[in-house]
């Protein structure tokens, strides 16, 4: 009953966990415009800085930036050695190199394409110049604590979220269970109860596949028990053959027969002595 309490469980955890994925798909699916939304540099910037120009932003202590510029050509066309940011006191900010968790955005509808040139990392609050050197492409600053405020605004795609996070939990959970009950479960078909027949003597044979689990063991045929032999005493009397024989008297023999038969015994033991 517990091993079946358990399949139960876990097979109920799994389809919880493939709906909740399954949900999480069709809201991701259905979110991807706001998607775009937020991660369209057009619309989601604290800056634009013109071709050939410089721009005053004030940037908040413990955030990421992300500098980005419009190109033909991924990974081509956008070159962060031409651009600088300056603090308040004229020294040069370092700038970090893009990884994988700054991939290239699109915008109106993936016609256009912003690639990543280089993140700053601020430390602390205060006002920063951003100067443009390339004289044919605008630089445009995106703050990424901003764009993830923007997700959590968008009750759909927070659905999805939650639904893909929750759905991603309960899967190994449903493994674990399932793990467990497939446990319980050897250990029992290890040490079967079995209940032999009360009418018959199984074969050797129809014992192994009764141990192995082929064969029931209401279905051995074997061999019939050999009536058994009853108990030499009972409860009830029965007459002995000593109590059965009947006496018979005594027969008188004739004085003249005796007589004979000690002559007889008398002669043979003369012979016998010589």
């Amino acid at each position: 009953m517990a091993e079946k309490s358990g399949r139960s469980w876990a097979r109920l955890i799994t389809i919880v966990a493939a709906g909740l994925l399954t949900i999480s798909l069709i809201s991701f699916v259905t979110s991807m415009d706001a998607v775009e939304d937020i991660l369209d540099p057009e619309k989601l910037n604290i800056g634009v800085v013109d071709a050939g120009d410089s721009l005053d932003l004030k940037l908040q202590s413990g955030r990421t930036y992300t500098l980005l510029r419009i190109v033909d050509n991924v990974g081509e066309d956008a070159l962060g050695n031409d651009l600088k940011i300056v603090n308040s006191e004229g020294n040069e900010m370092i700038l970090d190199a893009p990884t994988w968790m700054h991939p290239p955005r699109t915008g109106e509808s993936g016609t256009v394409i912003y690639d990543t040139i280089a993140t700053y990392s601020n430390e602390k609050t205060g006002t920063f110049t951003f100067e443009n050197l390339n004289s044919t492409s605008n630089l445009y600053v995106v703050d990424d604590h901003e764009g993830d405020l923007a997700a959590t605004r968008e009750p759909v795609l927070l659905m999805a979220s939650f639904s893909c996070c929750f759905g991603m939990l309960l899967l190994p959970i449903a493994g674990v269970v399932q793990l467990l009950t497939r446990k319980k479960q050897d250990r029992a078909l290890g040490n079967p109860i079995i209940t032999m027949p009360q009418n018959t003597i199984p074969t050797t044979d129809e014992l192994f596949l009764i141990r192995q689990g082929v064969m029931k063991p209401e279905d051995a045929k074997g061999v019939k028990p050999v009536k058994e032999v009853p108990p030499p005493f009972t409860n009830t009397h029965q007459a002995t053959p000593i109590e059965n024989k009947v006496e018979q008297p005594l027969e008188r023999k004739n004085p003249r027969e005796v007589q004979v038969a000690d002559s007889d015994e008398e002669d043979w033991k003369a012979w016998d002595t010589g």
